[in-house]
This record gives C-alpha cells, structure tokens and sequence, in this order.
C-alpha cells in the first residue's frame, strides 16, 4: 500500500471519528443562560417497564420520560456549570447538603452563572468546597460569586504559603477562610455522606516521596503539571450511579490512580470505612483538563469505560481544547459513551432520584437528553 493511499485514509478515518465526537455531542447553538436545567424533571415511578435499563445504568436517556405515576425527584443533582473556560461543579445531596467544586475564571459569564446556580436551587450556604488546585481558571470566580454565600467546610491542596507565584489562589483560600469556613487538606482516604459516598481517592501526603504533594513543595518553581498534578480525584456514588471528578490531572496522575487501584490499596482504605470504591464502567466522568492531550489516556479509559463524559471547556478558546485525539480515545474505550461539551451542550446537569433512575438534561436543548 502506497504512502500517500495510507495517510487518505487515515484522514477519512479521523474526519469519521471527529464527527462522532460532534454527533455524540449536541447541537453546536448557543446556549441560553436561563438555567432551566438546573429544574429537576420528573421520573418514572420504579415499577415502570424499563426494558432497555438505561435509566438504572445511569447512562443518558433519550427522550423525556413520561408517565401517569410521575414522582417528584428527592434525590441528588450534579451540575456540571457552563463557566466557559474553565471547572465549576455545583451537587446537591438528598439530605440537603451542597458541595462547590471548583469556581470558574472570574469573568462577568463565569462569576454571573454560578450565583445563577445557587440562587435557582435557593442555596444561601455551601456545606462543602473544593479547590482542586490553584489555577486561575478554577478559581476565579469565588470571591464575586460567593461574596453573599456561608461556607461550612473548605478542601483545598496542600500549598506551603512560603510558595511565591500563588498569590490569587491564597486569596480565595483567604477569602473562604474570613467567612468562617473550616479547611482541610485535601487527602487520600477522606470520605463523608450517609445514603451518598463522597471519597477523596487521591492525593498522599506531602511526606511521601512520590506523592504530587512532595513533587510540588520541593519544587523551586512548580511545572504547570505539577501544579495540575495537585487535583485530587473525587469519587461520588449514590444508589449505585458513580461519579468521578478529575480536575485538571495529567496521564502521570492517572497511572497512579490506576495503580492503586489495582493494588487493592484504595480498596482496603475505604472498605474499612464502609465503602466499595468501583471505578469500572463508571458512569460519569469529568474528563480531566478540559479535554486536554495530556490527560485521559488509553490506560485510564480503558479502566473507567465511562457511559457519559462532561468536558468543560470554553468555546473557541486559545489552547485547542478539547483535543481530537481525547475525544477519540473516549470513543474507543467505549463506543457508546455520551460526550456532553459545555461550550456546546451550556450547563450539564445529572439527576439521580431516589428510586436510583438516571436523568441528563442539557441547558441549550428544551428536551432531555
């Protein structure tokens, strides 16, 4: 075979893939601000036929669901915010409790769409924040966007105050700190919730040589890898659907995590606390930096064989993400995995009611997805 015959039809299988991406994806209008979705839909009641199973997978449904019995959702809500360039991730557990991860960059849209958030839920106080490491662009927004908002609780990664070029992220800590919230590093083996599992699977202590915590700290002028390397992965179960929240980890983070997992290692750490940490065939990931290259490897979605991947990212944004190679190694690790692209899709937001039925609706789209 000719050399030029094999890179025509490597580009014809790469166009074919690109339009997978977008097809997986949703219509490219732009969305509206207005937060409908942030409305939780009604759900079928649990004796329904649900011969197809996708609602009790936790894989998106296509289509609203209907039905005489309708109940009213008590459950949990993630909402995967469109804050442009950039992380913000607003859940409400069923027991009334609220976590913030991340904030978005500070700009009028970022800063505008989380109070937005908040106020739509009637959230006046936030039991749980996590900043997962301290890039402008995921922190951005917390002090205009929570400056009428209590905090309980803030975990935050662990950056020595002697670090110099750190100086916005020290102040939303700072921020956080004078509305009276406590903080705590942000470690492996930390977990929290009844009926719902939250469990920090990441990061060991700055003690451990090979921790990113001990790369970071001894470093003299931090890598943006190592700086992005500090997000911890954050694992959410509830009623059997699971959730896994990356930051802006890199592949290095993501072979560790695949390690220990392996290992059983994470396993025997939170079995002791009552909980089965799965990471196979998860059901919602936050692919990690934005769709970035250096991040969701073949390695890592082949484990996680994710149903449904959120990728927030900023349209028409000046670093090319999300990449085309991610995007497709997402497809490969799972040919029915759902995209859904915050710059394209708006807010992205995920309901599990209490019966465990799954729910996905789209900001931009007045029908459900």
């Amino acid at each position: 075979m000719s050399g030029s015959y094999k890179r025509k039809i490597q580009a014809l299988l790469l166009a074919l893939l690109t339009a997978i991406v977008f097809l997986f994806a949703c219509s490219p209008a732009v969305p509206d601000k207005t937060e409908e979705n942030l409305d939780p839909p009604s759900f079928e009641d649990s004796g329904s036929d649900n011969s197809n199973g996708d609602e009790q997978s936790g894989e998106a449904s296509s289509g609203e669901l209907t039905g005489e019995n309708e109940q009213q959702f008590v459950g949990l809500s993630v909402h995967y915010l469109d804050v442009g360039q950039g992380d913000c991730i607003l859940i409400c557990f069923p027991d009334k409790k609220s976590m913030l991860i991340d904030c978005g960059n500070g700009n009028a849209q970022s800063i505008d769409t989380v109070i937005s958030a908040l106020k739509k839920k009637q959230i006046t106080g936030l039991d749980y924040v996590f900043i997962t490491h301290p890039d402008y662009d995921h922190i951005g927004s917390f002090k205009d966007a929570l400056k009428d908002v209590g905090v309980k609780k803030v975990f935050h990664p662990d950056v020595s105050e002697l670090k110099t070029g750190f100086t916005q992220y020290f102040e939303a800590l700072n921020f956080l700190k004078e509305k009276g919230a406590e903080t705590q590093i942000s470690i492996q083996g930390i977990s929290f919730g009844e009926d719902y599992k939250v469990a920090i699977l990441s990061q060991t202590r700055r003690e451990l040589k090979g921790s990113y915590y001990w790369d970071f700290h001894w470093a003299l002028e931090p890598s943006d890898a190592q700086t992005n390397n500090l997000s911890p992965y954050i694992y959410l179960e509830y009623k059997g659907c699971r959730f896994l929240f990356t930051g802006d980890a890199d592949k290095t983070a993501e072979k560790s995590l695949i390690n220990e997992y392996k290992s059983c290692l994470l396993k025997n750490l939170f079995e002791s606390k009552g909980l089965t940490v799965k990471l196979e065939e998860i059901d919602f990931l936050k692919v990690s930096h934005h769709g970035a290259e250096d991040g969701s490897s073949k390695e890592f979605l082949s484990l996680l064989k994710p149903k449904n991947a959120i990728i927030s990212v900023g349209g028409d944004n000046v670093y090319g993400h999300p990449s085309t190679s991610a995007q497709r190694r997402l497809i490969e690790s799972n040919e029915k995995v759902k995209i859904f692209r915050t710059d394209v899709c708006g807010t992205v937001s995920v309901f599990v009611s209490d019966n465990g039925q799954v729910k996905v609706t789209k900001q931009n789209d007045n029908t459900n997805s």
